[in-house]
């Protein structure tokens, strides 16, 4: 059957509130495909089957039915309308939950029966939060149970008994609660899919983009806002206008194209200098900063003198020289300047999370080369994390042959894991993908050149879902090995997988159940077994290895932060520690144990230590908690003033996944502040931490007076932290 004469059945998603869900006018989804006519139902073939050949020849057809819709049918739309949870006011309430639909509507000839189907889809919220863990599914009155399956990956499953098949131009509306709210476009992931248990899957049509034009719109206040007290609405034309109006166009200004602005500078428009006449000069001063420069152009001697003591220094000149220039009549001009500069920090990072979204080598080269215009001089590379772990690591290819990999696998779990933001059910999206050991020092080669220092970060011991799964499937094919070998009456002497335990990050018998803020379960790495140290100092020091000839490593980061509170709590071998060692007393205590044993590995390694302000051991603490009303956003002056080097990357102002303005449009997140702007990120003062509080969540104007006298606390800052 060509596609062309195919007919249709639609799903869509409507928005609950003030619109009535049954509107035909709202958004949909389109299904096409035929399904036989006799639609049969499950729970009818069951009845009717009295005896198992029977059943056998009915559940054959029903799987025939499904062949047919895999292979002909395409959901066009799935639209999940925003989520809205009312109070007498019409405004969503926190507490409560709030309201989503999905609806499902036949617009075809045929009906939508039951089967060995689902259909899966991704939620940062989670569904009926009262009501979970819901092991056996959350049945709605829809006949259909929702299950969750971890981190943002859910499934609607049509339960076989009550599940009422479709009828052509009729609809199926599935009602549900989620925690908190949704009040972006962008909350709500692409590439739903839909999948045939023990078959095929398909990405629903609709859904594949990342325009998210499946979503909704969120046309009023009360879907918009997170709640009563939030002040906040999308920006208009004149908002913007009068937020801009301080921003003038200077035309061609070399003092404003160099970035970051230089400590002292001069410029001379009317005279120039034309690069092709360049004479080399020998002498120079002697200049003790090791990053700093002199750079004096002067038009009278057709001459451009660079200064710098190191290379570094000649390499920033360089990067302010081309900042500087234009081209005119094909010659690339300087105009006669003087700069005077320095750095004012040592530490001038990028951070980029390539475990969640995968970017490639090449991306990871330009990204380099962008960092290097603005004289950045760090790259944080978060390279693991829950979703998955993207570095080769010589000796244990399970980490990236499974955990560098998102899609829909075997029910054994033994190809990949499970899609996660809407990386949908193959391998060829931006979920999956890792480095290989060349890859990873041809990033490093590029890095040096532009005097860049990689600083890589494996996060543990939470975040680590990908590294415990890679690990226990290492055990898992090991002991097949052992049985297949056992079974053929060969010795286990001398054999790959004698010591199928050594790199375990989980423990037998721990009866642990947690989730974290990720909702991943069970993601932290068991400090309190011998393995998990083995694991860790295999990575340092084949990450070492990789660094050594080219850049050698001199920070590991080792994240250290968000470990859900009830991890190892009923761990046989935490208790038997904290029975052993009484400076260990609960998890906290436990968090710093294994802190303290990946710094003794690092120690002996000579590597500095860098982890985030939560994780906290030695050396370098990466500040980021500055929510205002979390009253957290002074550890940066306190890590200062107990003599950690501080990293200061507030969320507030300097996490550029956030939405730049306050738009249900606007892709980002909104969880430190509603949104980031350009404006707010260069406008952030390093020196001065709390002269950056400005808004809190809600929108409210932060009062000084009051983060320093009722609970916020401002330490003063009493010793200087380059």
């Amino acid at each position: 059957m060509s596609r062309e004469g195919t007919r249709k059945a639609d799903l869509h998603w409507t928005q609950p509130g003030k619109r009535n869900l049954a509107d035909s006018n709202q958004m949909e989804a389109n299904f096409c495909g035929r399904v036989r006519r006799d639609g049969l139902h499950l729970g009818q073939a069951q009845h009717m089957a009295k005896d198992r050949e029977k059943r056998r020849e009915l559940v054959a057809a029903l799987s025939l039915v499904w062949d047919k819709l895999v292979s002909y049918a395409h959901l066009l739309f799935v639209s999940p309308g925003a989520s809205f949870c009312f109070d007498n006011e019409g405004y969503q309430q926190n507490n409560e939950g709030c309201l989503q639909s999905i609806v499902l509507t036949n617009t075809g000839y045929d009906l939508i029966v039951p089967g060995n189907w689902s259909i899966y889809f991704y939620s940062i919220r989670i569904i009926e939060p009262h009501l979970y863990p819901y092991l056996s599914g959350l049945l709605l009155s829809s006949g259909v149970r929702i299950y969750h399956h971890t981190g943002y990956l859910y499934e609607i499953r049509p339960d076989p008994k009550i599940f009422q098949p479709i009828k052509p131009k009729e609809h199926l509306t599935l009602n549900f609660k989620s925690a908190d709210f949704v009040v972006s476009t962008s909350d709500i992931f692409p590439n739903w899919y839909i999948h045939k248990r023990g078959g095929k899957s398909a990405v629903i049509k609709s859904t594949a983009n990342k325009s998210n034009n499946f979503v909704a719109p969120f046309n009023t206040s009360a879907q918009w806002k997170r709640y009563k007290q939030d002040k906040y609405h999308p920006i208009t034309v004149m908002d913007r206008y009068h937020i801009n109006s301080d921003v003038k166009d200077f035309g061609y200004a070399p003092a404003d194209r160099i970035i970051p602005t230089p400590f002292y500078m001069t410029v001379d428009e009317d005279k120039k200098v034309d690069l092709s006449f360049i004479k080399h000069k020998d002498d120079y001063e002697s200049v003790t900063w090791q990053q700093a420069y002199t750079l004096k152009v002067d038009a009278s001697s057709n001459r451009v003198l660079i200064t710098a003591s190191t290379a570094v220094g000649a390499f920033y000149a360089i990067q302010s020289l081309l900042a500087a220039g234009k081209f005119a009549d094909r010659l690339f001009q300087i105009p006669e300047m003087l700069i005077k500069d320095e750095p004012r920090f040592e530490y001038r990072g990028l951070q980029l999370d390539v475990s969640r979204n995968f970017q490639t080598k090449a991306e990871i080269l330009k990204i380099l080369n962008t960092m290097a215009l603005y004289k950045l001089n760090k790259f944080h590379f978060h390279l693991t994390d829950d979703e998955a772990w993207r570095l080769e690591i010589p000796g244990l290819i399970e980490l990236t042959e499974f955990g560098s990999n998102r899609c829909h696998g075997d029910s054994s779990e033994t190809k990949c894991l499970k899609p996660q933001l809407g990386s949908g059910p193959f391998q060829d999206t931006s979920g999956s993908g890792f480095y290989s050991v060349e890859d990873y020092r041809e990033i490093l080669r590029h890095a040096s050149s532009l005097h860049i220092q990689v600083i890589p970060e494996f996060d543990m011991p939470g975040h680590s879902f990908a590294a415990i799964k890679s690990m226990e499937l290492r055990y898992i094919k090991s002991t097949i090995g052992k049985q297949k070998n056992d079974s053929n009456g060969q010795q286990r002497k001398n054999l790959p997988w004698k010591s199928s335990t050594e790199f375990l990050l989980s423990e037998f018998g721990d009866n642990s159940s947690y989730m974290s803020v990720q909702h991943f379960k069970n993601n932290s790495m068991n400090p309190c077994i011998t393995s998990t140290y083995t694991f860790i100092h295999h990575i340092i020091k084949s990450v070492k290895k990789m660094h050594e000839d080219i850049q050698p490593l001199k920070m590991f980061h080792y994240g250290g932060d968000e470990v859900p509170n009830e991890a190892w709590s009923k761990s046989p071998a935490c208790k038997k520690l904290i029975e052993r060692d009484l400076n260990i007393k609960d998890r906290q205590g436990l968090k710093k144990y294994f802190a303290k044993r990946v710094f003794e590995l690092l120690e002996t390694e000579d590597l500095d230590i860098g982890a985030w302000e939560d994780g906290l051991m030695d050396i370098y603490g990466y500040a980021w908690q500055n929510v205002w009303e979390w009253n957290r956003a002074h550890i940066a002056y306190e890590m200062a003033n107990n003599n950690y080097k501080v990293v200061l990357g507030h969320a507030t102002h300097l996490y550029f996944d956030h939405a730049q303005e306050p738009n249900p449009e606007e892709k980002g997140l909104y969880w430190a502040t509603r949104y980031t702007s350009m404006r707010k990120t260069f406008g952030y003062l390093p020196d001065d931490l709390f002269g950056n509080a400005d808004y809190k969540i809600t929108g409210d104007a932060i009062d000084l007076q009051e983060i320093c006298q009722d609970g916020y606390g401002s330490p003063p800052l009493v010793r200087d932290n380059p």
